[in-house]
């Protein structure tokens, strides 16, 4: 697997988010073990030590606690389902918020997809302007900085907030208002796009590993 393709992959992963109860079927580890690859080929060994600290600190996320609640139609107060405590209305799934040293390695991980976006993208980017294709370049900036400004950054500021309010963060971000978080997934899954569709081309490898062939847009050209 191409290291673009790989890192394309795994940022899908971390962006998308699909439960049944508490487990993560689409986890951020296996984003993250892909991200390290991509990094160990495009960087080396070394660099690839970022993204596995992220698989680490995103062991907070695989396995969310939770609660079933019952919600009064009348009051709109939410009553969590005990023994003894029946509403009569349908149950509703309730993730527990994040807070203390979950949080804080949530926290930590979000922090590290800036970094992991930067480390990729940087010296790929220079290795695509100075090669004669600055239109490849800017993409894979644009995308990098979408990534961070649409994903990473109102993720930080939401966990901020709960840690500073003592409210605690709601991972899957399921109340209305919290719905702005598609805008984070439409720009990642961006990202992971311009990652897949530079990956064929030499740049996208680490220098001396690339095969000496025209690029595909040379090619083409």
């Amino acid at each position: 697997m191409r290291p673009f393709h790989a890192a394309a992959a795994g940022v899908a992963l971390l962006a998308l988010d699909f439960r049944t109860t508490s487990l993560d079927l689409l986890p951020d580890v296996l984003g993250w073990l892909l991200l390290a690859y991509a990094a160990h080929r495009l960087r080396g060994g070394r660099w690839a030590a970022v993204p596995l600290a992220g698989a680490a600190l995103s062991t907070a996320t695989l396995v969310l606690p939770y609660h079933w609640i019952q919600i009064d139609p009348f009051t709109g107060e939410h009553v969590v389902v005990r023994p003894g405590l029946d509403l009569g209305y349908a149950e509703l799934l309730e993730y527990d918020r994040l807070t203390g040293g979950r949080l804080a390695m949530a926290a930590g991980a979000t922090v590290l997809g800036a970094v992991v976006a930067w480390l990729l993208v940087g010296p790929v980017a220079r290795r695509a302007h100075d090669r004669g294709a600055p239109g490849s370049a800017r993409r894979l900036r644009l995308g990098a900085v979408a990534f961070v400004v649409a994903w990473v950054v109102p993720r930080l500021i939401a966990m901020s907030t709960a840690a500073i309010s003592g409210d605690g963060y709601d991972v899957v971000w399921d109340d209305p208002v919290s719905r702005v978080a598609l805008v984070g997934v439409v720009g990642a899954l961006a990202f992971a796009g311009v990652l897949a569709s530079e990956g064929r081309e030499p740049w996208a490898l680490r220098p001396g590993t690339e095969r000496t062939l025209p690029s595909v847009r040379e090619r083409v050209a």
